[in-house]
């Protein structure tokens, strides 16, 4: 009886689904595609298997997109999406539809009401105080952190460098969360000098489980998530996380009400160098948003976990392709090492704010590194209401709006015939036919606001090791021209081979 009952259940459900999908349902029909999907799970069978496959999939999906004009659609259960490589498209829905798309709420655990998840309502008027932070007065000052940070990672470097080959990942991301962690709270967390750091493990470790139930329908009901193994731990590493942080804000806020916070800066960021004081991220926001009646320390622990999430990752891993792509292609590594030398001479000192802009060649090649290898290869909105696209096609309403970075990033017709060739050189007289045919910190008012924070440490870093070391390929890495990388998908995107290079000393 209770069989019948619960089957009877299930038909009811599946006919209410139905029903209300019946405009997606329009939808999807002339957006077709090729991939495959399966009644309930949609396409969420290609998504098991390891995270090159998950990666695969995300291409193909780009392919399909790239074929059809630049859009298609596909199911993940019953939620469809629809998918954009195209920028004239992309940009009408990065510009009208602001509210990110539900199947990114199991970041919420972490960040709360972070703004870069938030509803609309929240991430509005936190946009206005968060802005003045990132101006480039404040980035400028940051400089100096990195390049203490980037020097301490060459040094460690040493121990790997002249001995074959090696994942550069480590020391990338070990850099990348000191650099973050004091210029957002203003703590030095010594992650460089301490290997295996709790909070870098436990980060890494709830970013691979975040990605996971994202991408298997099966566990977005949070009743039957909660009975698998992940719930625990995910939850057990968001509660050490967030407690790390919350004691940071307090210490922070007495620091402040105290009047010692000139004092503790200048002990604990300048270590005795003499360097002028900084405000951290954190310090600042508390400042911009009112001093004591401006954030409470829930909204400063929602938006320092957002800074620690975006900053981190997004920094190592396009400075990490930066590294691999160097490796591949020495020439561009020689013409890189030359303008280094020129900007900085022969004398041996830290990369200066007023070396950056300097560092054209660099530039490029980083740019040219985020087009084809783009950390976040993928953002998604949701419709608030039905849109009709410039292109005349209809999206209805509570559709998911997967804007493909890394399928416009290779839309031959915004790109032309060498689209997956690496050449750093397009930068120099690059003409865009559209603006938002370049978007690796995505596009329109909900871009990323700390795009020139990631980009200034990258080309700190990068500049730091060539100066010192020569980067070569891995050693089974056989001559292979412009053969693009093997990339998964793992909350960013990285590389299948976790950036394997060789470094040798430079003479």
């Amino acid at each position: 009886m209770l069989w019948q009952l619960f089957l009877i259940c299930l038909l009811i459900w599946i006919l209410v689904v139905r029903w209300q999908n019946r405009g997606k349902r329009e939808v999807a029909k002339y957006l077709k595609n090729n991939i495959g999907n399966l009644p309930f799970l949609g396409i969420g069978h290609k998504f098991i298997g390891s995270d090159e496959d998950r990666m695969t999939t995300f291409r193909a999906i780009a392919a399909e997109s790239n074929r059809n004009d630049g859009i298609t659609s596909f199911w993940l259960g019953n939620h469809l999406f629809v998918t954009i490589t195209d920028p004239v498209e992309a940009e009408a829905v990065l510009k009208n539809c602001l509210e990110k798309d539900s199947i990114l709420r199991f970041v919420k655990a972490l960040i709360g009401n972070g703004s870069i998840f938030a509803p609309v309502s929240i991430w509005r008027p936190r946009r206005k105080v968060l802005a003045p932070t990132f101006g480039l007065r404040n980035l400028n000052q940051f400089v100096n952190v990195f390049s203490e940070q980037s020097n301490i990672m060459a040094d460690r470097l040493a121990e790997a460098s002249d001995k074959g080959t090696f994942s550069i990942w480590k020391y990338m991301t070990s850099y990348t969360m000191d650099s973050v962690g004091e210029t957002t709270m203003g703590t030095k967390l010594g992650i460089q000098k301490q290997d295996n750091h709790p909070f870098l493990v436990k980060f890494e470790r709830l970013a691979e489980l975040v990605v996971a139930r994202t991408l298997m329908p099966w566990l977005h009901t949070d009743f039957i998530y909660k009975f698998t193994p992940y719930y625990k731990i995910s939850i057990e590493m968001i509660n050490y996380m967030t407690s790390f942080v919350r004691k940071i804000i307090k210490e922070k806020r007495k620091a402040i009400e105290d009047g010692s916070n000139k004092k503790d800066a200048i002990d604990e960021q300048n270590n005795g160098t003499g360097r002028p004081a900084t405000k951290c991220l954190l310090e600042l926001l508390i400042d911009y948003s009112g001093g004591d009646k401006g954030y409470t320390d829930l909204e400063l622990q929602e938006e320092t976990m957002v800074m620690l999430l975006a900053g981190t990752d997004t920094t190592a891993v396009g400075a990490s392709f930066v590294m691999v792509m160097l490796s591949k292609h020495q020439d561009v590594q020689e013409k890189v090492y030359q303008e280094v030398l020129e900007v900085m001479g022969d004398e041996e000192r830290p990369v200066s704010a007023e070396d950056l802009p300097r560092f054209k060649y660099l530039d490029a090649v980083v740019k040219e590194t985020l087009r084809l290898y783009p950390p976040v290869p993928i953002t998604a909105r949701e419709t608030d209401k039905d849109y009709v696209l410039p292109s005349g096609r209809k999206i209805v309403k509570g559709t998911g709006v997967i804007i493909h970075i890394w399928g416009t990033h290779r839309n031959p017709k915004y790109w032309g015939p060498d689209v997956e060739v690496f050449r750093p050189e397009r930068f120099f007289d690059l003409q865009l036919a559209h603006p938002a045919a370049y978007m690796p910190f995505s596009y329109g008012p909900r871009n990323c606001l700390g795009y020139q924070y990631a980009t200034m440490s990258m080309k700190t870093a990068v500049a730091t090791l060539v100066r010192r070391y020569k980067v070569l390929p891995a050693e089974y890495i056989v001559q292979d021209g412009d053969k693009p990388l093997r990339v998964k998908y793992d909350f960013m995107m990285k590389h299948v081979d976790n950036f394997q290079v060789q470094l040798v000393r430079r003479k």
